[in-house]
């Protein structure tokens, strides 16, 4: 992501300054949508590709002024391109870096140990790839993300800014080839989409695999900043030869240009309102698709005789744009430490305009104290510069953090309590549970108890009898069929698969649904559980009644919910409980259950989500799992749908 400048008030050996239009308000719209998506508005479910718009800025502008440079001063300086990187990119950053770690150091003892990793890898521009190897999700998380984890874009940037100016040199020696680097770039991209679009066929994304490693890898992920350097090359070319000035056919191109620029515009904010990030066809050329159309965006609005450059350019989006690069390295770790409801009290509207106003204002201060200073004059000067009159205002800031900070900590201790449980990644490997038919009089369970909020199973009672244990364990990895013995007998009357939430319920199921037995895993994805039901059902253990709990941890893949439910269509009920917490896939997967079902005469849906909407006091904190006066509730409604008992 570059930094927060004008686009480019840069001079290139002695010539005068040159101003491309529409940058800065392309920069603002996608800083725009980037805040949003991460404020979790569903309007713009899309926002996460404001990331591929400044990808492709990126590289166009650097492309842009470097084979500008190579054509006016008949060489391509290296050192000074680094050191223009160098003076924009680091000292804001490494002023968040310090902040930040300050900040956890005092007030987040344990995020602190977590993150200082991240730290490490952020310092040294390989944030991308640490998260690659610890396998991290970007987009499914249960608790508090790492409030680093933005910064995987700048270490796709900075690796790019490594290659891709080297490469440059060697094309332009002898004379500048602006046609040679374009092709150069759209084979790069077409390469890099490729390459995306294989793993994700192969991985059957977002399905079956996170797509977080296709999306924070550069050799995944650089189509877009490829594609930008590419249209850079092409503009460079149109205007060397002087063409769109002389043709009289000028006017229409005009014309022309300026309805492409408008119709790329809109189709890239319909792509940031309607796409999501498990959209499939995203990971099989969307990203490539979206890098296209701002590719061609970014060519027309950069015309000097633009029109939609100037309306890109006005006072709004401009502010935006030009504070850009604080507003994204400083909004991740405010919003993840802002959390509603659980870091404070703030919820909905409320909650999102403070921790945007927190971040306009860390974003401004940065802009004037740190960025545009050593920009405009220079480390040194500004460096002896640095009074302690220059110091004043920023103690001063930092002493209303700390004492808006004290709070904010206290009240994070308050619910922790609640929420330890469900506050946490789940973890690679979790225990799978499989709660075997109780006896036919079986002990009285009730629902759990407010000593443990979390839901999570305890021994009862029965579990001491000598006849034989209700409950059996087995730990296995949550994207794997449990594999579990299966118990002697014939099959239960009713078999459910599930994830933590059934966890959090079943004492109470196994009370009204005595004859039933429950697969359940913290974390299982759908696809697994389909894997389960297969296993049970050619094994012969699966019973007459079959109810599936998914999609709390991903989207559940249309193709593979319609074979398991025809698989199931030898079962006299089969019941679908649909999803509620808030996660960009809930909407897709509860629009999905009742399509499904309407094709399988057995099939019917369990409205957990109306239910809750109604009744929030029956969740937990994360708004996902179930309180104990929520737990009742739940069983009975699936005793209802499977008609068990």
């Amino acid at each position: 992501m570059t930094g927060g400048v004008r686009s480019p008030a840069t001079r290139v050996s002695g010539a005068p300054e040159k101003r491309l239009s529409g940058l800065d308000g392309l920069r603002g719209l996608a800083i725009l949508g980037v805040l949003v998506y991460h404020a979790d508005f569903r309007a713009a479910r899309g926002g996460f590709l404001g990331v591929d718009v400044f990808f492709v800025i990126s590289g166009f502008l650097i492309t842009y002024l470097l084979v500008t440079e190579r054509a006016r001063a008949g060489v391509i300086s290296l050192a000074r391109f680094y050191a223009r990187r160098a003076r924009r990119l680091l000292p804001a950053l490494f002023v968040m870096l310090a902040v930040l770690t300050g900040v956890l150091a005092l007030f987040f003892p344990g995020d602190f140990r977590e993150a200082r990793g991240d730290i490490a890898a952020a310092l040294g521009y390989f944030s991308n790839w640490w998260y690659v190897v610890h396998h991290r999700s970007y987009f499914v998380a249960i608790g508090r993300p790492p409030p680093l984890q933005h910064l995987w874009s700048l270490a796709v940037e900075e690796q790019f800014y490594l290659i891709w100016p080297l490469l440059l040199a060697v094309l332009c020696l002898g004379r500048p080839r602006p046609r040679l680097i374009a092709a150069v770039g759209v084979a790069g991209a077409v390469a890099s989409a490729w390459w995306m679009r294989t793993l994700a066929v192969a991985g059957n994304v977002p399905y079956d695999t996170d797509g977080s490693r296709l999306y924070f890898g550069t050799d995944t992920h650089a189509s877009s900043l490829l594609l930008g350097a590419a249209a850079a090359g092409v503009v460079s070319a149109i205007r060397a030869s002087g063409g769109a000035r002389t043709s009289r056919w000028a006017r229409r191109r005009h014309v022309l240009a300026e309805l492409a620029a408008s119709a790329a515009l809109i189709t890239v904010i319909l792509a940031m309102c309607r796409l999501g990030e498990f959209t499939p066809s995203l990971y099989r050329g969307g990203f490539f698709a979206v890098g296209v159309v701002t590719a061609v965006l970014v060519s027309l609005v950069t015309r000097p005789a633009s029109i939609l450059g100037r309306v890109l350019d006005n006072p709004p989006l401009r502010w935006m744009g030009t504070r850009s690069y604080g507003l994204y390295i400083w909004h991740w770790p405010v919003f993840v430490y802002t959390r509603p409801g659980l870091d404070w009290p703030l919820h909905g509207l409320t909650a999102a305009a403070a921790r945007i106003a927190i971040t306009v204002a860390l974003a401004e201060a940065s802009y004037r104290i740190v960025e545009l200073p050593i920009r405009t004059r220079g480390w040194r000067v500004v460096a002896a510069s640095f009074t302690s009159r220059a110091l004043a205002p920023i103690a001063a800031g930092a002493a209303v953090a700390a004492i808006l900070l004290v709070p904010l900590a206290a009240y994070r201790v308050t619910v922790d309590t609640a929420a330890e449980h469900h506050a946490v990644a789940v973890p690679a490997a979790a225990p799978t549970v499989v709660w075997p038919t109780p006896q036919p009089t079986p002990t009285p369970i009730p629902a759990a108890s407010p000593s443990d909020p979390t839901g999570t199973p305890s021994p009862s009672p029965a579990a001491s009898s000598p006849v034989r244990s209700p409950i059996a364990t087995r730990t296995t990895h949550a994207s794997t069929p449990s594999n579990t013995a299966q118990p002697s007998g014939p099959p239960p009357q009713v078999t459910a698969v599930g994830d933590s939430i059934l966890i959090d319920a079943t004492p109470a199921l196994r009370h009204l649904c005595p004859s039933i037995e429950i697969y359940a895993v913290i974390g299982w994805q759908a696809h697994t559980m389909f894997e389960e039901l297969r296993a049970l059902h050619d094994s012969g253990r699966l019973g007459a009644i079959v109810v599936i709990e998914a999609g709390t941890n991903g989207p559940v893949s249309p193709d593979e919910l319609s074979a398991t439910l025809t698989l199931l269509d030898d079962r006299s009920r089969v019941v679908l409980v649909n999803d509620h917490m808030d996660r960009p896939w809930e909407p897709a997967n509860n629009a999905l259950f009742p399509q499904a079902a309407a094709s399988h005469s057995n099939t019917v849906v369990a409205d957990w989500d109306t239910m809750a909407n109604h009744h929030p006091e029956w969740l937990t904190p994360d708004g996902v799992h179930l309180q104990p006066a929520g737990v009742q509730p739940y069983a009975a409604m699936i005793q209802q749908a499977a008609g068990c008992g």
